[in-house]
């Protein structure tokens, strides 16, 4: 794992660490952070955002419906852009050498400007009493959300391990005031884990500036948030998911999104993750009827055709139906929902699925249309191989 990968990956990839202890919320501020994460998890963004807006009317003075509200804006961009699925952080680290062209100065704005609300309110209650486990809480969960967004849509990665660090001593310090507080060991359990993936050479020089962790103990933690966190058991399930992939502990990650399936219907993203985790643990026929039900599924399809298409694909591409995984992934990229760099990452795929059916002519006319388009990851670089030297499964 190169440095670059170790910036937090995508530190809240689907709202990770947006909860906090409800302890701290009235009963109807509770209801509505309830209502508004049901509905953030099953993405229905807008409806979330709705209800952590009125949670600002409802008490203007507290940080906790800021920081929802940003988190909402943010996950909704995410979906927007198809940047939700966690292969796309741990297929190389393209993702965090690349510059990307996609950055929305509407959205950017208004999630700055909520979650500096947030903050405030934040800061202004702990001036106010150092001590409020509450305020140092949202605090840090302000920062570790601000890390993600400047991990997966800024692409700011320095500024992410800043505010990511912040984030972890701030949870740190609600820990020393309250061991019980469980939830807050998923931003340091995510950091154990980070900067026990570090080269060793990296690894020796963070330790002697006094940074430690690992691999194992990270892992230990966020199971932990799983089995008894109060409010941040499904953030950290989401984490995991991400880690035991990265770690090919994959019958665990399948497990975990089986479970989150379930439990929100209305996310197609973890149908779709389970799919494709299916298809690469070879339990091919699975892998495939999940799909198939996918696509006969009307609300799935109105949502994120072209993401089911590109997913299903994939899994086909894993079988070696060549010619089935190039119908899927044409389907993909010619779907007017499809954001741009997923058009460019399936046109590439449409060139390996020729290749992988000997037609390399037809396939380096794919290549060329991907080195036309603006890059996205590393398909430039892949295009440019595949000129030369042709795909081969």
């Amino acid at each position: 794992m190169r440095i670059q990968v170790c910036v937090y990956l995508a530190v809240l990839l689907m709202g990770s660490s947006l909860h906090a202890g409800s302890s701290a919320l009235t009963p109807q501020l509770e209801q509505l952070r309830s209502e508004g994460f049901d509905a953030l998890y099953n993405m229905r963004y807008e409806e979330a955002k709705a209800k952590f807006l009125q949670m600002t009317k409802l008490d203007a003075g507290h940080p906790a419906g800021y920081i929802y509200t940003a988190g909402s804006i943010w996950l909704n961009y995410l979906f927007k852009l198809r940047r939700l699925q966690t292969s796309l952080y741990n297929r190389n680290d393209a993702f965090f050498t690349k510059t990307v062209r996609e950055l929305d100065p509407v959205v950017d704005k208004e999630f700055q400007d909520t979650m500096a609300q947030g903050i405030q309110l934040c800061e202004s209650r702990i001036k106010s009493n150092k001590n409020d486990i509450h305020a140092l809480y949202y605090l840090g969960v302000a920062k570790g959300a601000y890390a993600g967004y400047e991990t997966t849509v800024r692409r700011s990665f320095f500024s992410s391990l800043r505010n990511g660090a912040v984030a972890v001593d701030l949870h740190r310090s609600v820990l020393k005031k309250d061991p019980h507080f469980i939830d807050a060991n998923l931003s340091i359990g995510l950091y154990d884990y980070v900067v026990g993936s570090l080269p060793l050479a990296v690894k020796v020089l963070v330790f002697l500036g006094g940074v430690r962790g690992s691999k194992k103990d990270g892992l230990l933690k966020l199971e932990k948030v799983v089995k008894e966190g109060q409010y941040a058991r499904d953030e950290a399930a989401v984490i995991l998911i991400l880690l035991y992939d990265r770690e090919k502990r994959l019958e665990d990650s399948l497990k975990l999104l089986q479970t989150l399936s379930a439990k929100y219907p209305g996310n197609s993203v973890f149908r779709l993750e389970t799919g494709r985790t299916l298809a690469r643990l070879h339990r091919s026929q699975e892998s495939l009827q999940h799909f198939e039900i996918l696509l006969q599924d009307q609300s799935a399809m109105n949502y994120i055709p072209d993401l089911i298409h590109y997913q299903y694909a994939a899994a086909l591409f894993e079988s070696k139906a060549w010619d089935r995984a190039y119908f899927h992934f044409v389907s993909a990229a010619s779907h007017p929902k499809a954001p741009e760099s997923l058009v460019t990452m399936a046109r590439l795929d449409v060139g390996r699925c020729l290749d992988a059916m000997g037609k390399h002519q037809l396939a380096q006319a794919e290549y060329q249309f991907v080195l036309r388009r603006p890059e996205a990851f590393d398909a430039h670089d892949l295009a440019k191989t595949y000129m030369k030297r042709p795909f081969t499964p």
